[in-house]
């Protein structure tokens, strides 16, 4: 096997522009990812530069690591030219899908190779499932299948100081690369990718639908601490909202349903008649609406989340 001339060059500009940022933290701010600067000062040129910055040396020799382990077989087995080009799709696919998912939350900011290394990771491990291993002990499908729930997983709670949306974005343009790189798959290996698209499209469909994402989780709740919501549960009384003079229609809207979830958090779904239950739905669709899914993740801390 020939050195992988893409690869290597590929870490060496990783090392070079986080080291000089490290070192300058001007440069640091100027290109991280930062939705607000992308969005609003239209300085779209982050989605790019943002991949060759990291939060850390660790963070850094971490990416660099799994890019050479992953790169240079893909770039052996596939060519240099379809290795770079599926690294820089999975690059921009990562930042568009972050891009997407904090476009409501200006704050938002990330650093990292990750999307574009999760790509070269899923096409690497789309050339032959069974016989890649990850660590040298788990299947390459088995991987791949986890990586998307975690990935999802995080998304959701916001877990750590990582950017999963990025993750998971330069993942997916990595399995369309892989499946037109390797097209047989779809008939050997069909079950993998049956098992990882349909958590996203269902993920995604409960995402921009807030009031079904809200019902979802309350119904998964339930489930998981046993309520019925039967005649034998908790006892229904009647919940009595305070409003202050001066509330805005929104503001009061905030406060039912601030009363209502605290209702449930103190004695479970079943306390709430069908009344209250259509309204939780009803106020939590409501204002998703008005403020956009999705939320604060990593800048809700001065540190840029890590891709």
């Amino acid at each position: 096997m020939g050195e992988p001339l893409f690869t290597l060059c590929l870490i060496v500009l990783n090392l070079g522009v986080s080291a000089y940022a490290f070192q300058n933290r001007d440069f640091f701010a100027r290109y991280l990812f930062q939705v607000h600067a992308i969005n609003i000062q239209k300085q779209y040129e982050r989605l790019l530069t943002s991949a060759f910055l990291h939060g850390n040396w660790m963070h850094l020799i971490f990416n660099m690591i799994s890019l050479y382990s992953f790169g240079k077989f893909l770039e052996y087995f596939q060519g240099s030219m379809i290795f770079l080009v599926t690294y820089l799709a999975s690059l921009a696919g990562g930042g568009l899908l972050s891009l997407f998912m904090h476009r409501n939350d200006p704050y938002y900011s990330a650093v990292g190779a990750s999307g574009a290394v999760s790509g070269v990771i899923f096409a690497t491990v789309f050339i032959d499932p069974d016989l890649v291993r990850i660590f040298g002990i788990i299947p390459g499908w088995l991987f791949a299948i986890l990586f998307v729930l975690y990935s999802l997983y995080g998304m959701k709670t916001r877990s750590g100081n990582i950017g999963h949306d990025a993750h998971l974005g330069g993942a997916i343009v990595g399995m369309i690369f892989g499946v037109v790189i390797n097209p047989e798959i779809l008939q050997t290996h069909w079950w993998m990718i049956l098992l990882m698209v349909l958590p996203m499209a269902f993920y995604f469909y409960l995402y921009l639908t807030p009031g079904k994402m809200v019902a979802f989780e309350i119904w998964f709740q339930k489930v998981k601490s046993g309520q019925t919501g039967g005649g034998g549960g908790a006892r229904k009384t009647k919940m009595k909202v305070v409003y202050e003079r001066g509330d805005s229609p929104a503001k009061m809207r905030q406060r039912e349903l601030d009363e209502l979830l605290d209702k449930v958090a103190r004695k479970g779904l079943g306390s709430l008649s069908e009344q209250e239950k259509s309204r939780l739905y009803y106020l939590s669709d409501q204002i998703n609406k008005r403020n956009g899914p999705g939320g604060r993740s990593a800048s809700d801390s001065d540190q840029p989340g890590q891709a």
